[in-house]
């Protein structure tokens, strides 16, 4: 789903050439599909009370969900309200005029079931099964697709003429598409089957259970420190994917007597940015992108000083979403959350 990430809007973020992929390259859009700005306001929240009235599982799972509260999550709206962007809108409370603040019922009706089943009076399904005289049922294939959530979790930073092009500010269903996941759809994973429908809680990007099965770690003692081999596992994109501030943080630490701290390093593997000018604007250009992708094991060679072989080695991955970047590099922030996915401790190894 589309996040702010405000002050990256402000800076306006250019990718450097091979970076992302060219505006004819970004994936075509299917109009029939949903999509961000329906704008159907309190008729929506009344459809929808409809839908949940008959669906009362599904209903269930919906509710509390991240897209039923995408307008009102905590860390959504301290964003929001630093720079409150109709394009954000658009796609946190899509039922909304995106220009106006949105009532509290659609508000709280987020992401719903009308938003993403609901395309006119037409009630969108992949094969037409379960139809009732209740509604119209409209078989539409390609809703099993990516294309189903390509419109809120796949654009283009929305300053592209101060940039001079288009670029990708989520970038997920092109790094769907280039996976050996690409036959897989999104649903597989982020909707899996329970009693023989969907699930709609949507809730493996929160799940640390999840988040931890999508990596597998490795740290071995090398000459002045510890390397780090990363993994991912069953993941169609990149890990992290989606909002700019999601990041992964390898850290080593050298432990000497009486736990006491001797040394540190960390590395985090996100998008990374620098400085540029663009005539008189002041951009922030990306550097590297040093994420996980699948099938791509990454290395991280962590330098603790000439006497870590005498020390134990404490070592941790975690996932981390920033609230706000504190500089250019983002290794320092706020964070809004860190989910511990993988430690360990290399024990001294006795000549």
């Amino acid at each position: 789903m589309r996040s702010l990430g405000s002050v990256w809007i402000a800076w306006s973020v250019l990718a450097v050439a091979g970076c992302a992929p060219p505006a004819s390259d970004a994936p075509k859009r299917d109009p029939a599909m949903p999509g961000p700005g329906a704008a159907r306001g309190e008729r929506a929240v009344a459809m929808n009370r409809t839908c949940e009235g008959c669906h009362q599982e599904i209903a269930r799972q919906w509710r509390g969900s991240m897209h039923q509260r995408a307008h009102v999550e905590p860390v959504y709206q301290r964003a929001f309200k630093i720079e409150k962007l109709a394009f954000c809108q658009a796609c946190h409370a899509p039922e909304a005029d995106p220009t106006q603040d949105p009532t509290p019922p659609v508000a709280a009706l987020g992401v719903g079931c009308v938003t993403c089943h609901i395309a006119e009076r037409d009630v969108l399904t992949v094969d037409g099964h379960g139809a009732t005289k209740a509604h119209r049922l409209v078989p539409t294939p390609a809703f099993a697709t990516a294309a189903a959530c390509a419109s809120c979790h796949e654009f283009a930073f929305p300053d592209s003429a101060v940039r001079g092009r288009v670029e990708l500010m989520q970038s997920t269903v092109t790094e769907h598409a280039v996976s050996s996941y690409k036959d897989t759809s999104c649903a597989q994973c982020h909707m899996p089957l329970r009693n023989g429908l969907r699930d709609h809680s949507f809730g493996s990007s929160r799940n640390p259970i999840a988040q931890r099965a999508a990596l597998t770690a490795k740290a071995k003692r090398v000459d002045s420190g510890v390397l780090i081999e990363l993994n991912l596992v069953g993941v169609g994109h990149a890990f992290p994917t989606g909002d700019l501030f999601r990041r992964l943080t390898v850290s080593a630490q050298l432990v000497g007597e009486d736990t006491q701290l001797l040394r540190e390093r960390t590395r985090t593997l996100a998008r990374h940015f620098k400085p540029r000018r663009v005539g008189n604007a002041a951009i922030r250009e990306l550097a590297r992108d040093d994420r996980l992708f699948p099938g791509q094991p990454r290395r991280v060679l962590l330098t603790l000083g000439t006497q870590s072989a005498a020390h134990p080695i404490v070592w941790t991955v975690t996932y981390d979403r920033v609230e706000h970047p504190l500089e250019i590099g983002n290794e320092g922030a706020a964070l809004a959350e860190s989910v511990e996915l993988a430690a360990g401790t290399l024990a001294v190894v006795e000549p």
